[in-house]
């Protein structure tokens, strides 16, 4: 839920598994050891009991993360980058293989990128299988999105 909130700290995770008793005797013996905080337990309920509040977050939420996901992409088609385009989510995977024709230049592009005021996650932190390929958030204001998005084609010149 700290990701869906923006809150980190406030870790909280629901399980559901009402099909597979097996599942839920091992969660039950183990859930004693990852409870969360009281006051983390009072400020996700306060939070989850008010759905007028929760209704509005969720749709606001939406239609922000929807017009950052978009610039992203006028980028990308602006400057020819290949991307997976995405369904849900905070990122999107862009594909940079044709800027780095190695692993050892992808390393270098990633430290050109970390040099130039900007972290964007490479696959090989996801332990992914091919080099090039890397991981952009756009759940950012746009201020510091479109700053983002200036110093990667600068980067990529």
């Amino acid at each position: 839920m700290s990701k869906d909130f923006g809150s980190n700290g406030l870790r909280a995770g629901v399980f559901i598994s009402p099909f597979n008793p097996t599942i839920m005797d091992a969660a039950k013996l183990t859930g004693i050891f990852a409870w969360i905080s009281s006051y983390t337990d009072i400020a996700w309920s306060t939070i989850l009991e008010d759905t007028t509040w929760l209704t509005n977050y969720i749709a606001e939420n939406n239609k922000r993360l929807a017009q950052q996901y978009n610039s992203v992409v006028k980028f990308l088609d602006k400057h020819k980058i290949p991307f997976i385009k995405g369904g849900a989510g905070f990122f999107i995977w862009i594909d940079l293989r044709q800027w780095v024709g190695s692993v050892e230049e992808d390393a270098r592009l990633f430290e050109k990128m970390i040099k130039n005021g900007i972290y964007v996650a490479t696959s090989v932190a996801f332990f992914g299988e091919t080099y090039g390929w890397y991981r952009v958030s756009y759940s950012l204001p746009s201020k510091v999105l479109d700053l983002a998005l200036d110093r990667l084609a600068k980067c990529l010149e």
